[in-house]
């Protein structure tokens, strides 16, 4: 995911400005706030260096999906990161707990459309 979001900020998909507002309003529930949360990159943050491996996946899940509608014109790309968001909620979130034969197939059915 760190690869994604460098990759998304130096092609200039993604501004440093509007991601660090993005990161500042959405309302973290408090089961994601028990842990470490993304924080702020642009020229007031600190970078990604800053960012710990369990902020990459809630900035993959759920901050990515609500930031990225409207702002990627390239339908593969979008495509790509929606496909990034839903594994992380698949292995970070609902996985958790193990998986169902639910996840197991919604897993399967993606992989087979691409």
């Amino acid at each position: 995911m760190k690869n994604q979001v460098q990759r998304l900020l130096e092609l200039e998909q993604l501004d440093k400005t509007y991601l660090d507002e993005q990161i500042n309003i959405i309302p973290w529930t408090s089961e994601l706030k028990g842990g470490r949360l993304p924080v702020a990159i642009g020229k007031d943050g600190k970078g990604l260096g800053f960012w710990m491996a369990e902020s990459f996946p809630k900035f993959a899940y759920p901050l990515l999906e609500c930031i990225i509608e409207g702002k990627l014109g390239n339908l593969n790309e979008l495509k790509i990161l929606n496909s990034i968001s839903s594994f992380t909620e698949l292995h970070f979130h609902c996985g958790t707990d193990g998986w169902n034969d639910d996840m197991r197939e919604m897993h399967r059915q993606h992989w087979l459309k691409e």
